[in-house]
Order: structure tokens, then sequence, then C-alpha cells
């Protein structure tokens, strides 16, 4: 159950067990119903473990290793299986992946888009890399790359190297 449907489940409890002590009897006077047990309710939090990327990434003449805790959705909708890393930071720069499987069937190496989003304070580039070679497991994945970077969008990266390997685990 949702946090937002758990507490409206529990202000409708209070209402209700609130409405009923105003209807009781003062103190002192008999009461001609019943007593009422005050209503009681059970309920388990579900709390969500946060993923996490690893990066390893060369852009240009700029290296960013490390691995950080982040939100990282997995969803499969029919075949096609969609990967969301938030914004991490590894070594200074703000790091968010996404991939796009399609004809997925479960835990295995598929060819896939790719998109990547680098800003900080050497590099700010993003872009998409079609035919990557990404391997899903059970809880996570990983994808590498090597790509020349080309086009007007960031002219410092023209013709210089964007390669790396960027891994994620899921959020559980």
């Amino acid at each position: 159950m949702n946090a937002r449907l758990c507490s409206r489940s529990l202000a409708a409890i209070a209402t209700a067990t609130l409405a009923v002590g105003a209807l009781a009897a003062p103190a002192g006077a008999a009461a001609s119903a019943p007593a009422v047990a005050p209503a009681t309710t059970s309920m388990t939090a579900t709390t969500t473990t946060t993923g996490s990327v690893s990066a390893n990434l060369t852009i240009g003449s700029v290296t960013l290793n490390g691995t950080k805790g982040s939100n990282v959705t997995c969803t499969t909708k029919g075949t096609t299986y969609t990967v969301k890393t938030s914004r991490t930071s590894v070594n200074g720069h703000q790091i968010t992946g996404n991939v796009v499987v399609r004809n997925y069937t479960g835990p295995g190496t598929y060819t896939a888009t790719v998109s990547l989003s680098v800003k900080g304070p050497k590099v700010n580039a993003a872009g998409a890399v079609k035919g990557v070679q990404v391997t899903i497991g059970d809880d996570g994945g990983s994808w590498s790359f090597t790509k020349t970077a080309s086009g007007t969008t960031y002219p410092k990266l023209q013709g210089k190297t964007v390669s790396g390997t960027l891994s994620y685990v899921c959020n559980a």
C-alpha cells in the first residue's frame, strides 16, 4: 500500500473513531447501546532499496570513475525494457543514463539505444548512441561503448573519443 493511500486510510479511521466518540453518552450517563470497540488496523511499510550506478568513462581528456547510490528505475512494458537513472555525481560530474531495449525476453545481451548525459566543470555533453550491446541481469546490467563525437551540439568534443562502461543496479 503506498504512503498516500496509507495516510488517507489512517485519516479515515481516525475521523470515524472521533465521530463514534462524539456520539458516545456523556460521562456518568447510562449507555443504552452496546459499547463499540475502536477500529484497529495493521500496516506494513514498503521500503525501496536504492540502486546504484558505476561509471568508468573517458570523454576527451576527462576520466570519470566511481560508484554511487542512485535512483535507478527498471521497467518492462510488453517487450520493451527501460532503464532510467537519476542524476548521479561521479568525480564532480552529474551523470544520467537511459536504456531502451526492444524485443526484451528476459536477462541476456541485447542491442539497444543508450543515452548519456555528463555535466560538470570539465565536460558538458549529452547524446544517444544506437547499436550498443547491453547486458541485462536479474537486478541490473551494463553497457560499454566507444564513439567519436561529431555534430555541432558540443563543438569542444568534435572529433574526440567518448568511451566507457556504465553499470547499474535497479531499485529493489
